[in-house]
């Protein structure tokens, strides 16, 4: 189960690190150095929010990892809705099983709706991906509608 947490987990960095590198390195195919970037001020406007919205994805998944309620459902509507990051059902589920086993009343019908439209795989999948984030991380519980 650490496993599988792990590797999405390596698997998020790994994209990030690649748009940041498309972004920031020069795309003239000289092995040049990070520091050799162009300045910020010669990205487009395109650029520099693409490298923000990962900077802020990631410290969304930090927050979420540290156990804060609002992170955590931010990052549950982002993977079921695809909202600054790719699609991916199985992460939205799982972050709603956590939110819902916070106590998020809403967080149930989120998940239990979002559950409708997996695969049996996909839920088992997110299932694990769940108890493995338990596994290393309290729940908070919370008192909420």
């Amino acid at each position: 189960m650490k496993k599988n947490i792990l590797l999405a987990f390596l698997g998020f960095v790994v994209v990030t690190t690649a748009v940041l590198a498309y972004f920031l390195l020069p795309s003239n195919g000289e092995s040049e150095s990070a520091h050799n970037a162009p300045p910020v001020a010669e990205l487009s406007a395109e650029q520099l929010a693409i490298a923000e919205a990962a900077k802020k994805f990631e410290l969304l998944r930090q927050h979420a990892d540290e156990g804060q309620l609002e992170a955590q459902k931010k990052l549950a509507t982002a993977y079921s809705e695809g909202r600054g990051t790719k699609k991916d059902i199985v992460q939205g589920k799982m972050w709603w099983n956590i939110v819902a086993m916070a106590g998020n009343k809403s967080a149930v019908e989120k998940r239990d709706a979002l559950r409708g439209k997996m695969s049996m795989p996909d839920i088992a999948q997110a299932d694990r991906l769940t108890w493995a984030w338990l596994s290393n991380h309290p729940i908070q519980h919370v008192q909420s509608k």
